[in-house]
């Protein structure tokens, strides 16, 4: 059975992100795209919540940023995706949509076959995976 892998960048202080959503803190290097790459073998579906789906879901790097960065959303945009909200159905690159009776969809995509699930959010969505026991 697939399994779904919480990795996120938290600071030492215990922050995902600053009180207006910001991740401004957070500084790529070769090392840290080459961690990335490698984790990203592992992987074929990433689990968003809305706001970080519309945020990095679909998103598209500049053309003058590092190359780890194009060829990680690259990959990532040729990903399936889930993403969880009650507030809209129809979002960019057309993800597949979790609204309600999150436990029993979850145990049937770790059901299906492939490679494992990447959950990419907050902590919101974070707990609710965790009080449900995935």
């Amino acid at each position: 059975m697939r399994k779904i892998i919480l990795n996120l960048a938290v600071s030492l202080d215990n922050y995902i992100e600053g009180p207006n959503g910001e991740t401004d803190w957070l500084t790529f290097s070769d090392e840290t795209g080459k961690v990335l790459h490698n984790f990203l073998k592992e992987i074929d579906t990433i689990l968003y919540g809305r706001k970080s789906y519309e945020k990095w879901g679909t998103y598209v790097p500049e053309e003058n940023a590092m190359e780890f960065e194009k060829t990680f959303y690259s990959a990532t945009n040729k990903m399936n995706k889930y993403v969880f909200s009650k507030s809209k159905t129809d979002l960019k690159g057309s993800p597949a949509i979790v609204a309600n009776n999150i436990a029993q969809q979850m145990q049937d995509l770790k059901k299906h076959s492939g490679k494992d699930i990447w959950l990419y959010d907050g902590a919101g969505l974070i707990s609710t995976f965790m009080n449900l026991g995935h």
